[in-house]
């Protein structure tokens, strides 16, 4: 067998009778070891064996949560259990060792099942065999024959247009007294399966890129008129943005019912000292991409709360704001911290309505004091509070959560997906078609074959037999004097 230069080097994977035989890589010998493992990883059964191994681990992955706090696996599965876990690293499993490797192997094992097949449908592509003799022709499985006893220019006209009519335009080939046709329609089909397994191995290539060299699931908080240049990674690690992200606003509207109806960020992005982004509204499902790094609103909190303090014994009254997790001064020195703090008191309490905190007073002298506070109903604990009465006046600066995530895999997947498309194409809406035609000794014969859909190609092939039979007929005809 002629290896065209272009093919020298490529891995070649005779298959005889379902084995593959002869050597495995041309100019490079056999070697028993090689050989062994290039049945292995062209195996089915392999193949089979990794699917459904994935599948199986992405179903445990749902089942059990990823990426939580060791306190809930322990209370879920308890201590020893969730010790195995995380020793297994089930707990974050699509960043285990073992479930790149199990990628890996599946990405091998289906570059060697292409790679088994691909030099001879690229010889079939770009080298096919235009001339039919009789080793050809008997492994083809459509063949006719007949005898006719015409030739000449006359009959090579008259088939070159009826294959161009019926199928496509065909390559002469004289030999001797005998003339070979050869014509072919969508002969790319035979990439099919390729460009599909090309497309798999392409997005597993982009998750791989992704899972390593981006993030998801980080966070930050940013207070309204702040900004913050790094945000912390799932296991709380500081990522460095290289760029500075500022909250220019927040906002949050409610349902009648007090539940939070929209939420949304004002956000600007600064690059060395320029404003490359300014105001971009961030909403859940509209989210800020920069660089790569995508900001998604996640939630928001409350970063400070008004309180009007009044003198019980004066009447004079003073605005204090306190900051969440932090105390304020009251004018006798008196300390006062908000522990909590709720939007819509009547999930907790339906006699009443509207945000409410849950504040402690500190006394400079004395035991503390915790009560809670209500933004609509103002009489409710004004008892309360020692020498001062305390007013909730609601918060008066909000922080926003953002989920931040990269994934430079993403423009990789995306070409995957498209690869994957195109080669479903091929293969289910394209069939690579074959028709050889020889003329002489008096005889003409005609056989073909298609790499899919044998059946409907036998009926194309006999109309296109009998067309050919009429087309011989009237041209004897036509000869005789």
């Amino acid at each position: 067998m002629t290896i065209p230069p272009l093919l020298r080097g490529v891995p070649v994977f005779p298959v005889t009778g379902g084995a593959a035989t002869g050597s495995l890589f041309v100019g490079y010998g056999t070697s028993s070891i090689v050989m062994t493992l290039a049945k292995f990883f062209c195996s089915l059964r392999l193949a089979i064996f990794l699917l459904m191994g994935l599948a199986a681990l992405s179903i445990v992955g749902t089942l059990i949560p990823q990426n939580a706090s060791p306190e809930v696996y322990g209370e879920r599965y308890g201590e020893t259990a969730a010790r195995f876990l995380r020793f297994l690293s089930i707990d974050d499993m699509y960043h285990a060792w073992w479930f790149y490797l199990l990628l890996a192997l599946l990405t091998v094992n289906i570059i060697a099942c292409s790679l088994r097949r691909f030099s001879r449908d690229w010889r079939t592509l770009v080298a096919p065999r235009i001339v039919l003799d009789e080793d050809l022709e008997k492994t083809l499985p459509c063949s006719r024959s007949w005898a006719a006893p015409w030739g000449g220019r006359d009959a090579e006209e008259a088939v070159s247009h009826l294959l161009r009519k019926k199928f496509s335009a065909p390559r002469i080939t004289r030999s001797g007294e005998e003339i070979h046709f050869f014509a072919r329609k969508q002969p790319f089909a035979r990439l099919g399966v390729h460009a599909l397994h090309g497309g798999i191995v392409v997005i597993v290539a982009g998750v791989v890129i992704g899972s390593l060299s981006g993030f998801t699931k980080a966070y930050v908080e940013i207070e309204e008129k702040g900004a913050i240049t790094t945000v912390l990674s799932r296991s709380g690690q500081p990522i460095d943005l290289g760029f500075t992200v500022r909250c220019d606003g927040f906002s949050v509207s409610y349902y009648d019912t007090g539940a939070p109806k929209e939420y949304r960020s004002i956000l600007s992005i600064v690059d060395k000292g320029k404003t490359v982004i300014e105001r971009k509204p961030v909403l859940v499902n509209h989210p800020l991409t920069f660089r790569g790094i995508t900001f998604y609103q996640s939630g928001y909190s409350a970063a400070a709360f008004l309180f009007s303090v009044r003198d019980r014994k004066s009447g004079e009254s003073r605005l204090v704001t306190v900051r969440d997790g932090e105390t304020a001064s009251l004018p006798n020195g008196d300390q006062v911290v908000v522990m909590d703090s709720v939007d819509e008191i009547r999930w907790h309490s339906p006699r009443y309505s509207g945000p409410a905190v849950h504040v402690a007073v500190l006394p400079a002298n004395g035991s503390p004091e915790s009560f809670v506070l209500m933004k609509n109903h103002p009489d409710v604990n004004a008892g309360k509070g020692g020498v001062y009465q305390l007013s909730y006046g609601g918060v008066s600066a909000w922080k926003t959560v953002l989920q931040v995530a990269k994934d430079p895999g993403v423009p990789v997947v995306w070409g995957g997906c498209i690869l994957l498309m195109v080669g479903f194409g091929m293969v289910f809406f394209a069939s690579h078609r074959e028709i050889w035609i020889r003329l002489g000794k008096g005889r003409v014969v005609m056989a073909g074959c298609s790499d899919k859909n044998l059946p409907a190609f036998r009926i194309f092939f006999d109309e296109l037999a009998e067309a050919l039979g009429n087309v011989s007929s009237r041209v004897d005809t036509a000869r005789k004097p």
